[in-house]
Order: C-alpha cells, then structure tokens, then sequence
C-alpha cells in the first residue's frame, strides 16, 4: 500500500480512523437573457479531502502538526488513479482531542481537511 499523505516533505502514518477523498469541479453558471442556461467549466477534478486518526501519541501529534501550514505541498495518494499527486493545499479544521489517558501516556484523535488550490 502507498503512504496516503505526505506534507511539505514530512510523511504521514496510515490514519487508523479515516481517510476520504473527493474530486470537486469549479465552474460558473448564468442564465442568459433567453433563459438559457450556460455552464462554463474552469477546472475540473480538484482533490478535497478529509483525515483522521483514532488514537496517536502527542509526539505523533506535535510531529504532524508542525508539517501543516495553511497552504501546504501535499503528495496524496489517488485511488481512482492508482499514483501519488503533488498538490497545493489549504488545510483547515486542526482538531485534536484526548482519547484516553493512564499512567502518564495519552492517546489523542487528530483530524483536518485538505482542499487543493
């Protein structure tokens, strides 16, 4: 199996939670004054995506974390394509919670979402 994700530089363990991609297309729509409808496409198959993870050390954490910046180099793996893609993307929604703690040992969840440029 490829590593799924790779950011600015700074591979990312397989998340044992969930890792979902989607493709979106830009376009515009109008109406013209006969009230036909046009539909201009500006780019298609942009990658959108969301990760997380179930249960990391906060080393784990700290590590991941310091790689995201809001507009990161990402390389993603493409199950319709079977490769790995290098994108610019933002990455938003850092969310990170405390699953579990004993014996002075924490497990947290981390999520966040990838949306290409």
């Amino acid at each position: 199996m490829y590593n799924l994700l790779n950011i600015n530089g700074v591979e990312l363990p397989e998340p044992k939670g969930s890792f979902s991609l989607s493709k979106r297309d830009i376009y515009n729509e109008y109406t013209g004054e006969d009230g036909s409808k046009t539909i201009e496409e500006i780019v298609c198959g942009k990658i959108e995506g969301s990760v997380a993870y179930n249960s990391l050390m906060q080393t784990e954490i700290a590590r991941i974390t310091a790689a995201i910046t809001l507009v990161s180099e990402c390389l993603v793996y493409d199950p319709a394509t079977g490769d790995r893609v290098t994108i610019s993307a933002k990455i938003t929604g850092i969310k990170s919670n405390k699953i579990y703690h004993a014996n002075n040992l924490s497990a947290w969840s981390l999520s966040f979402t990838v949306t290409e440029l």
